[in-house]
């Protein structure tokens, strides 16, 4: 059994580049596992 987690991303901004495009991949996989993701900016 897996434990739901909240987990934060800090971020500058979500202006579109590389960085950030891996944060929201990240997030999506994250929140398909289950947990919840909040982002920062």
């Amino acid at each position: 059994m897996m434990i739901e987690k909240n987990i934060a991303i800090f971020i500058d901004s979500l202006g579109g580049g590389g960085a950030e495009k891996v944060m929201l991949t990240l997030a999506s996989g994250l929140v398909d596992k289950g947990h919840q993701v909040h982002f920062f900016c």
